[in-house]
């Protein structure tokens, strides 16, 4: 038997199977204030598309962090019609997105075409102002949350590999 449980302290509970799945995400250990947390995204996993899925339970954006940038990198070749990406943030409550500093649904990237990610070894570099920018990039986080994805019109297939850059303190 495998399950899920948010209990009354707001800890989110795995028991069965579901427990022993390896992570797909993680931080480097890294000296300064630059970190990079890395994801791997495989994007058949995704829910109905326009629902934002946590892409792992173990990887949390902390509170005080100015994203940098945010790098996408093509493993699988992405295929979905006319299907976008977006990549945010959700509260650690798992339902609320957070409205501040920008539209937490779309903080990382919004709406990364198919067709930007359809060859393997594209490696997309995204900073303020670019194409594909979140809202929070440039920005400095006000909340801790879970990061997630969401494929929005179609559903989506293919691995995509997520580095977010940011900065602890203000350099």
């Amino acid at each position: 038997m495998a399950g899920t449980w948010l209990n009354s302290d707001g800890l989110y509970l795995k028991f069965g199977t579901t427990k022993v799945v390896p992570d797909i995400g993680g931080e480097f250990k890294t000296y300064g204030d630059l970190r990079t947390i890395e994801l791997d995204l495989d994007l058949s996993t995704l829910g109905v598309a326009g629902t934002n899925t946590i892409i792992s339970d173990q990887v949390f954006l902390p509170v005080g962090a100015r994203i940098e940038q945010v790098e996408l990198v093509t493993h699988i070749a992405v295929a979905g019609a006319s299907g976008t990406l977006d990549v945010g943030v959700i509260n650690t409550d798992r339902t609320t997105i957070p409205s501040a500093p920008g539209a937490g649904a779309t903080a990382f990237v919004a709406a990364a075409t198919t067709a930007a990610l359809a060859t393997v070894g594209t490696k997309l570099v995204i900073t303020t102002g670019s194409t594909f920018a979140g809202t929070f990039l440039g920005k400095t986080v006000a909340t801790v949350g879970y990061i997630t994805a969401r494929s929005n019109t179609t559903a989506q297939t293919g691995n995509v590999h997520i580095r977010i850059k940011y900065y602890t303190s203000v350099p």
